[in-house]
């Protein structure tokens, strides 16, 4: 049995990739493989720069009607199995908006936690093969932030009409 050796190179990413030894053989002398120079060939081979357009950002991914419906499910379900309500949910292409009737013991926090920890979940059951090109490092969906407002003076009909009037 061969016992596998590895080394590690360090390099920060304004420094060209390192030129690094390729073993072959034992009796051959290691090739010295240019990672820069490779990289580059790859590029060029693939055409990237005839398919992709790097002025323009990247297209959102579609989150049509069956997604949305699927996400209102969802979503709709953690709150049936906690102690909160969702009375409303509507979604627009990067965001969604909820009325959430809660108990006053309950924070606003613990609820958007619930809501996005268990939906990631299901979001990542659903969708592994297509989140796993983006999010390779961890699996996440959710930005780290939220926004929270409570109605206040406002009527509770003013809110559910902006709510509606999204997407």
């Amino acid at each position: 049995m061969s016992a596998w050796v590895t080394d590690t190179w360090a390099f920060n990413v304004r420094e060209p990739l390192p030129v690094v030894p390729a073993p072959l053989k034992k009796e051959d002398e290691d090739v010295r493989l240019d990672l820069g120079a490779v990289l580059e060939e790859i590029y060029k081979r693939g055409q990237y720069q005839l398919s992709i357009d790097y002025r323009k950002p990247p297209p959102a991914p579609s989150f049509g009607e069956g997604d949305q419906n699927w996400m209102k499910e969802l979503l709709s379900a953690i709150a049936r199995l906690s102690d909160f309500e969702m009375e409303l949910f509507e979604s627009d292409t990067d965001h969604i908006h909820f009325l959430i009737r809660y108990i006053p013991r309950l924070s606003i926090s613990s609820i958007v936690r619930r809501l996005k920890q268990q939906s990631t979940v299901a979001i990542w059951k659903k969708h592994w093969k297509y989140l796993s090109k983006h999010f390779w490092r961890e699996r996440t969906f959710w930005s780290d932030g939220y926004f929270v407002c409570s109605i206040g003076e406002a009527a509770p009909d003013t809110i559910r009409q902006y709510i509606l009037s999204q997407g």
